[in-house]
């Protein structure tokens, strides 16, 4: 087409079809040829004809003349170039991919990958290194895409399907991943280790998710190798785009004192093939090899009364040695025949001492039959060493438990008397003036009006307690009295006169303790209750006093004594 217009717009028609294809083309006015390569905008496999149109333009679409049809009608065959994709599929950092593409047509060829492009200048079927060129085929998952475009340039910045539409696909390769940046990071969790571990905890950290195999190989400070294995373990997300893995790597039991490294290499485990790296870091553990000290085991009492009732019902184990801490202490109660019916492992020991209460329960938190238990204490230190086990000496345990019982009894108030103190102008009767058997009369002033000390009657009481149940723990509160009383039986003497008395206890030692008003009626009247700890001595004696002053007169008929005791049965 010839013509002096700056734009020419072409137009390929597909015959029976419709316009396949508009392009606007800027010409140069000085010249008078126009040339328009349609190939890479319509191909024909089916044989499809098309027909070519331009017509001359001021401005591209504008200003335009009118479409002039070529003849004869054509029929657009792209010559494909021939594009050789390598097989490798998992692209590592060190490896190469070689692209070959063999190809004598027009425009520009580029490979397309996530987002990038850049073109192919070598189309002579010699290898290009794809993975050589900065910033192209980044780390991920994809497929290479192989377009050609017609004098388009597709830049090397991010591409869009729009910049990419007028262009040709020419090949897709299978799916690949690229992973050039892998690497991993071992750190042992476990500094220190005891030599029967059999064991160490490698963590694995790296920025690649997935299943890591570990090829790993345990060296001692000379370079020998104690131990090799294959290990695969998939990471867990610990947050900051880093994923860790843990291998548990199995050791000999008994190994020498020492310092040990972790070797080897880890490989990521993908449907695309494996990626390999080297273990970075500093692998390291020490083996302590040494057992942890222990001193004496001591229980704090030989019996152990289980059944809860708030006496003895746990003993406390205490294992003292030097100050050394140990992690953890093992407690293992052991019955007649040796078996371990009760262990436990204590955690929170101070420095060189350890404790352990027991309650009398087993594992199943049931209580133990009852017979002979004895401790076994093994000490750990914090490599897990374990120390030469502790046994200590023989406990009993027993079903015994303590039961609160009530003791009472009635004695006339002569059946009690032990002393009386009578001053020169008062006098006791017997029996009282009410006439009642075994009863006393206390009358003060009956002959004067002396002094306090002359018109006082007095009389001192006892009464000796039942012996408590004999036990080996009775002084440790096995057997008690446990509260005492006195209810007394009396009134005054005077039928008009409203005379009353005063009953006081007294203590083993014979002070004055605690004091009640008896009243005038006729009839009992409850004592006091008090603690029997100090008012009932080592003869189980207990003793109260009455007397009267001023002038009152007060017959007693009888004492009821009331013990509440406790004894272990």
């Amino acid at each position: 087409m010839t013509t002096n217009s700056p734009w020419v717009e072409t137009r390929v028609t597909k015959v029976g079809g419709g316009v396949v294809g508009d392009d606007n083309i800027p010409h140069d006015p000085d010249g008078e040829v126009f040339f328009d390569q349609v190939w890479g905008r319509v191909q024909s496999p089916d044989g499809s004809q098309f027909q070519v149109s331009a017509r001359a333009c001021t401005a591209p679409a504008s200003g335009c003349d009118d479409w002039v049809t070529f003849e004869p009608l054509v029929r657009a065959h792209d010559v494909a170039p021939h594009v050789y994709f390598p097989g490798d599929t998992a692209i590592e950092e060190g490896s190469h991919y070689l692209l070959a593409v063999a190809d004598h047509s027009g425009g520009r060829l580029y490979a397309l990958w996530q987002g990038q492009a850049t073109e192919i200048l070598s189309r002579d079927a010699t290898y290009s290194d794809l993975l050589s060129r900065p910033g192209f085929m980044t780390d991920g998952v994809g497929q290479l895409r192989i377009v050609r475009c017609r004098d388009r340039s597709l830049g090397s910045g991010p591409l869009t399907e729009t910049m990419v539409q007028p262009c040709t696909d020419f090949g897709i390769s299978q799916s690949i991943e690229v992973d050039r940046t892998l690497s991993t990071f071992g750190t042992v969790l476990e500094p220190t280790i005891g030599a029967a571990a059999g064991h160490v905890t490698l963590r694995l950290t790296t920025l690649d998710p997935g299943v890591h195999r570990l090829s790993w190989r345990v060296t001692d400070e000379e370079g020998n190798t104690v131990a090799n294995n294959v290990t695969t373990a998939t990471t867990a997300h610990v947050g900051d785009g880093t994923d860790v893995a843990d291998y548990v790597l199995p050791l000999p039991v008994g190994l020498e004192q020492g310092s040990y490294r972790v070797e080897g290499s880890a490989s990521r485990l993908t449907p695309h093939g494996n990626f390999f790296s080297s273990l970075d870091g500093e692998p390291t553990f020490t083996v302590d090899a040494a057992e942890p000290s222990s001193g004496a085991l001591t229980t704090s009492r030989t019996t152990l009364y289980p059944t809860p009732d708030g006496f003895q019902d746990t003993l406390k184990v205490t294992l003292t040695g030097q100050v050394e801490t140990w992690d953890p202490v093992t407690f293992e109660v052991l019955n007649a025949q040796g078996d371990a019916v009760r262990t436990e492992d204590r955690t929170d020991t101070t420095p060189g001492e350890a404790t352990f209460v027991w309650d009398g329960r087993a594992d199943d938190a049931r209580l133990v039959p009852p017979g002979q238990y004895r401790f076994r204490v093994t000490p750990h230190d914090q490599a897990g060493n374990p120390g030469t086990p502790r046994l200590g000496d023989p406990v009993t345990v027993s079903t015994a438990r303590l039961v609160h019982k009530t003791w009472s009894t009635s004695r006339t108030a002569r059946a009690t008397l032990v002393a009386s103190s009578i001053g020169r102008c008062s006098r006791i009767r017997r029996p009282a003036s009410h006439g009642w058997a075994g009863s006393l009369g206390l009358q003060s002033a009956i002959r004067c009006k002396g002094t306090a000390a002359a018109r006082r009657a007095s009389t001192t009481h006892e009464m000796t307690l039942p012996a408590l149940p004999k036990h080996p723990d009775i002084a440790r509160g096995a057997s008690r009295y446990d509260t005492i009383s006195v209810t007394t039986y009396g009134g005054s003497s005077h039928k008009r006169a409203r005379h009353t008395a005063t009953l006081r206890y007294l203590t083993a030692h014979g002070s004055a303790a605690a004091t009640r008003v008896l009243p005038a009626d006729i009839g009992y009247h409850a004592g006091v209750v008090e603690n029997a700890a100090a008012l009932v001595g080592r003869d189980r004696a207990f003793r109260w006093s009455t007397y009267v002053v001023n002038g009152q007169r007060y017959d007693l008929r009888n004492f009821i004594v009331t013990v509440e005791y406790t004894v272990l049965q």
